[in-house]
């Protein structure tokens, strides 16, 4: 009989991070999608990834824009997506203190980063900061009303956030948001059965306007 040895899943391990993240799960493709859909892709655009991990949403981000700058904080991270996603740059930064001169980027764009980071209004007004007049941002992380997604930040001792308290720190910083709501009634793991079931998409839909998705998003622009 074969040996089955169970892996642990580390955050910061590169490894584990992308067997447990599954890549190539519909639940990434169709998070970038409801997030993306009402922001102008501006092919030439300069784009900014917050805490891009091992590259997962980067892969969408260079399909969409020439000009993609990654970032994380973990450096291991940093290495596999620079390998992994030849086309982006991919550079070591802290979200609160980002090394970018003022109105740099076209569009912040990040995935999960927000609850990791101790000072959100801090990492927002950096947002601001380094977006060009006009650009967009766009964030989607853990939703703190979804029973299950609280259980699961619970569990890893993280933090889940809710739309409101994003919009908060956002439009203090001087951002104006747009738009912005609770998504998808699925994980990377249960995405290839929700996928085949029909009219899936219609319950997700109906969780949204109960506030109850999995991931909540918010974006918006620099006046």
């Amino acid at each position: 009989m074969a040996r089955v040895t169970h892996i642990t899943y580390d955050p910061e391990d590169p490894a584990t991070y992308e067997k447990f993240r599954m890549p190539d799960s519909s639940f990434h493709s169709e998070k970038y999608r409801l997030m993306m859909q009402c922001i102008s892709k501006v092919s030439n655009s300069k784009i900014l990834e917050i805490g891009c991990g091992t590259g997962i949403y980067t892969r969408f981000l260079v399909n969409d824009f020439e000009h993609v700058i990654a970032t994380d904080l973990d450096g291991s991270m940093c290495s596999q997506a620079q390998t992994l996603i030849p086309k982006a740059k991919v550079l070591v930064a802290d979200a609160c203190k980002l090394p970018f001169h003022d109105a740099s980027f076209d569009g912040v764009f990040g995935v999960s980063i927000l609850h990791h980071v101790p000072d959100r209004a801090l990492a927002f007004r950096e947002v601001f900061r380094v977006l060009k007049p006009g650009g967009w941002f766009a964030f989607c992380e853990p939703n703190k009303y979804n029973p299950l997604t609280l259980a699961v930040q619970i569990h890893f001792r993280e933090p889940a956030l809710t739309f409101g308290g994003m919009r908060k720190d956002a439009t203090a910083a001087g951002l104006i948001v747009t738009g912005g709501k609770t998504i998808l009634l699925r994980s990377p793991r249960t995405s290839a059965w929700t996928d085949k079931i029909p009219g899936w998409k219609f319950v997700e839909q109906f969780v949204s306007l109960l506030h109850l998705g999995f991931s909540v998003y918010i974006n918006g622009k620099k006046r």
